[in-house]
């Protein structure tokens, strides 16, 4: 009765087998797309709904090698509009999965095959070699490619790319097929080479998607890093013209002190200034948005009670465009401040800023303390990521710095140790032009 039963289950397996198979494959390559409600009921349809179809087809008991390749396709075909059931992606995403899917399946299948081939000497032992293999390929399919696929946010690849993708991995499907099933094809050498060539076909493709997943992972974070600096541009004139108001009633505020000497107690007077040189953030670098910059930095610095000590002189930077100026600076002391701000001591708050040239190169030099829970692996001059978080006192800021700086033909490297974190960039002798003109 057992022998009967495992039979049965073995015979049921190698006529559906393909949509557990391929339902896996897509389960490792849709693990980062948003689920819809009820996912685990949509699963559960989309996976019965495959398997009726599978076995209403089979019931037909169409013979022949093209029966089977029209059921591999339709079954696969069918996958992309199963991934847009049970996930929130649209046509573009579901696409890209099924490639994925489709090309991790038929590779996964080849291992197993190939396995359980080689394993016949081992006579009944070798029916647990096919699922053997194709477990294991499929663990190293996830851990290869499907977690790097996995971190791109939203595949942005044209249709027709993924749609080609896909008529490319179901062609090789179907030309092995039906070279594959003619009878006696299994007892020749020549089976192992088509073996591998179907093997070697399915890397391709999942290597061709890690590329263009990679390309557009790096579009993304330009694009993410453009839109920040244009939106530090526009902040600009509005803390310019913060800054001039602040600066404005501190100079009034000064004349008005000086006119009532005498007539208040010097104690008071005295604390009047304090109080007005709190705000008075007047600077002159030589350059008016590094001015304003440095107003607006000392005054933030002032209210966290971190001392901020800065030599720079503005003249070195005047071949940055305004609003590349500001969003480097600005997020260097950003992070700066984001790190100083956490040590629980204010008395061990710093932050050093110094821009100078030296010896033919435009030097900016930012240094402040850091709590050791804070301090990044360094490496090759660059922190290495942090799998605690996605991003740091010095994360995704960093990758706008590093890329103003490589624009200009610059270079950025950043140390870390004995509760310090520095950072330093070296830019070429810029061409010197009216400072602030956008360029």
């Amino acid at each position: 009765m057992t022998e009967r039963v495992l039979d049965g289950a073995y015979a049921f397996f190698e006529a559906n087998g393909y949509v557990f198979e391929l339902v896996l494959a897509a389960a490792a390559f849709s693990w980062r797309m948003p689920r819809r409600r009820f996912f685990a009921l949509r699963l559960l349809g989309a996976t019965a709904g495959l398997l009726l179809l599978s076995m209403g087809y089979n019931a037909l008991r169409l013979s022949g090698v093209w029966a089977g390749c029209v059921k591999t396709v339709l079954l696969m075909l069918l996958c992309v509009p199963g991934l847009c059931f049970c996930c929130r992606a649209g046509l573009s995403w579901a696409l890209f999965a099924a490639a994925s899917a489709g090309a991790a399946q038929h590779l996964c299948f080849k291992v197993g095959q190939t396995a359980a081939s080689l394993a016949r000497p081992l006579g009944a032992a070798s029916v647990w070699v096919y699922p053997l293999g194709f477990a294991a390929a499929l663990a190293l399919c996830w851990l290869i490619f499907a977690r790097r696929l996995g971190r791109i946010e939203r595949p942005q690849s044209s249709r027709a790319t993924l749609w080609l993708l896909l008529a490319v991995q179901l062609t090789t499907n179907l030309l092995q097929n039906l070279f594959l099933l003619s009878p006696g094809i299994a007892d020749r050498g020549v089976y192992y080479v088509f073996q591998l060539y179907g093997i070697l076909v399915c890397l391709f493709i999942l290597f061709l998607q890690c590329e263009m997943g990679s390309r557009q992972a790096a579009q993304q974070d330009n694009a993410l890093l453009n839109q920040l600096i244009y939106q530090q541009k526009q902040q600009l004139a509005v803390r310019r013209e913060v800054i001039g108001v602040i600066n404005a009633r501190c100079h009034e505020l000064k004349q008005q002190t000086a006119a009532l000497r005498g007539l208040v107690p010097p104690q008071q007077l005295e604390a009047l200034n304090e109080a007005v040189a709190v705000y008075d953030t007047a600077v002159d670098t030589g350059s008016e948005p590094l001015n304003v910059l440095l107003a607006e930095k000392r005054l933030l610095c002032k209210s966290k009670q971190i001392a901020f000590d800065c030599m720079a002189d503005g003249h070195t930077l005047a071949f940055l465009r305004t609003s590349d100026l500001y969003a480097l600076l600005g997020n260097i002391l950003d992070n700066a401040v984001a790190a100083a701000e956490k040590e629980p001591d204010p008395a061990r708050r710093y932050i050093r800023l110094e821009i100078a040239r030296r010896r033919g190169m435009v030097l900016v030099h930012c240094e402040n303390n850091c709590i050791p829970a804070d301090l990044p692996e360094v490496r090759d001059g660059m922190p290495l990521p942090d799998p605690r978080r996605e991003q740091g006192p010095h994360g995704f800021g960093l990758q706008t710095i590093r890329s103003i700086a490589e624009s200009y033909g610059g270079y950025c490297r950043v140390g870390a140790g004995d509760g310090r974190f520095e950072l330093n960039l070296l830019f070429p002798q810029g061409e010197k032009t009216q400072f602030g003109a956008e360029k």
